[in-house]
């Protein structure tokens, strides 16, 4: 039985009075949704929640998405086997690791999900195979974040550009609290302050798919890792056809 209802469309883009108090989510539980929601189209869900054997992948934004979204896909449809994988566990987190379970699920007519925010490095191999439908999370933009926060105050928010810029879910989540549109804008805006402000005793690297504002750069640098852990584990495409060569130019001065 599919739970697509969850799905609601009562709180789209173009709203902006008021939500009956009764009616407010927090934040934990719309901003997944909302994303999903921002990512799939209507009729993509209806074929998700209705046609059986379907195979999703869905690629998340970073790690710490990885669990939310899970979870909200399990909201609005019925899942055979799910692989929700971050690289966590190096034992578990790789392509040959429930190849098995992936096949079973789907000849039986079941749907299979996985989630990640490395498909390639992570899940199954048989589930990019055989995936119906591979969704790319847009994340926390400025429209999701909207929504998230009307559905927890009531109101919808006039928000700067990129209020969530460089905040992870967790943060996003923390920061959409209290009785006002207002006072929530204010903590993300001073969540997203304190992310940009670089600590010089932090050494350790970032984890790549972490990293915001490269546009165009990170994209590529995306592609690329998930294209060499691809060619790790199969051997394809050949390593001189991967696209491994960039040029980058700014204005001068910016480096």
């Amino acid at each position: 039985m599919a739970h697509l209802s969850f799905l609601r469309d009562d709180l789209n883009e173009a709203e902006t009075g008021d939500v009956a108090a009764d009616e407010r989510r927090p934040a934990t539980e719309t901003l997944a949704i909302f994303a999903l929601e921002a990512a799939l189209s209507p009729a993509q869900r209806r074929r998700i929640a209705v046609d059986p054997a379907f195979a999703l992948i869905v690629q998340v934004p970073a790690a710490d998405w990885v669990e939310p979204v899970r979870d909200a896909c399990t909201r609005f449809a019925e899942w055979g086997f799910v692989a929700a994988r971050s690289g966590a566990s190096r034992s578990e987190d790789r392509p040959d690791r429930g190849n098995d379970r992936v096949a079973s699920s789907l000849s039986r007519g079941d749907r299979v999900l996985g989630v990640s925010q490395s498909p390639a490095r992570f899940l199954p191999s048989a589930l990019l195979a055989a995936a119906d439908l591979h969704v790319r999370l847009p994340g926390a933009t400025d429209a999701v974040v909207a929504r998230v926060v009307q559905a927890a105050t009531g109101r919808r928010p006039k928000l700067p550009p990129g209020i969530a810029r460089g905040l992870d879910f967790f943060e996003v989540a923390a920061a959409v609290r209290g009785a006002t549109a207002q006072a929530c804008v204010a903590r993300l805006a001073a969540a997203a302050r304190s992310k940009a402000t670089a600590d010089p005793s932090v050494g350790s690297a970032a984890d790549f798919a972490t990293l915001v504002g490269y546009g165009e750069a990170h994209a590529w640098g995306t592609r690329l890792l998930d294209d060499l852990a691809t060619w790790r584990t199969t051997g394809e495409p050949a390593f001189h056809r991967l696209d491994r060569h960039v040029a980058l130019s700014s204005a001068p001065g910016l480096g």
